[in-house]
């Protein structure tokens, strides 16, 4: 290539360089997280935190990475930011999955869900309880300091059914692929698998959460 011919492909370069980044905001740029590889944008879901910015984890009792991340993500939320909401929502791909669902909502109903919410996953993962059915969950529960029969009416509800629906609709609305998942700002989707190692996706978390805060500044 001649001397001139170069210099013009080399001002092309240069141009269509600042063409990309005066094209693309500044918080795309930011947090060292590349859409299509440490996270992917969804069409904006509603967020119910207001005005702080919400990170959904999305979860199964019964997955071993969501148990992995349990540490990392308990750490994460002892120096959170003030203006970040979580909001935990159990994913549901095929119908196995609802029992555990259901605990969940349940020990939300009962007022007993941060007590127990880590004493499940010990349950399953350690103690390899079977959690799945009204039952034996009862059973668990009652081990645990609540009433069986409470714990039963609480199972068999009619909200209980609702939020199992809400859930189901939800991992399909959020485009969740797999578990763990983390959707930040309704529109924002990472998980443990678009990340080195499970304690890594807190690293993205917290650069999904930066380009949130960003966009929200720019409106």
């Amino acid at each position: 290539m001649n001397p001139r011919r170069r210099a013009l492909v080399s001002i092309a370069a240069g141009l269509a360089g600042a063409a990309v980044s005066m094209g693309s905001p500044a918080w795309a740029q930011q947090g060292g997280v590349r859409p299509s590889y440490e996270y992917f944008e969804i069409p904006p879901q509603p967020v119910a935190t207001g005005a702080r910015i919400e990170v959904v984890e999305f979860f199964w009792y019964g997955c071993p990475f969501c148990n992995m991340l349990q540490g990392p993500l308990e750490g994460w939320l002892k120096r959170k930011p003030e203006d970040v909401e979580l909001r935990r929502i159990p994913a549901i791909f095929r119908e196995s999955w609802v029992g555990h669902a259901r605990v969940f909502y349940v020990l939300e109903s009962l007022g007993e869900l941060p007590r127990l919410h880590q004493a499940v996953y010990r349950a399953v993962h350690v103690e390899r309880e079977n959690l799945t059915t009204a039952d034996t969950s009862a059973d668990w529960a009652g081990r645990n300091g609540i009433d069986r029969a409470r714990w039963l009416a609480a199972y068999n509800a009619p909200e209980i059914d609702s939020k199992v629906e809400q859930a189901r609709a939800a991992t399909r609305a959020y485009g969740i692929r797999g578990t763990p998942s983390l959707v930040v700002d309704g529109r924002y989707v990472t998980s443990t698998g678009m990340s080195e190692s499970v304690p890594g996706v807190i690293t993205i978390l917290d650069g999904l959460i930066g380009i949130a805060r960003d966009r929200r500044a720019a409106k």
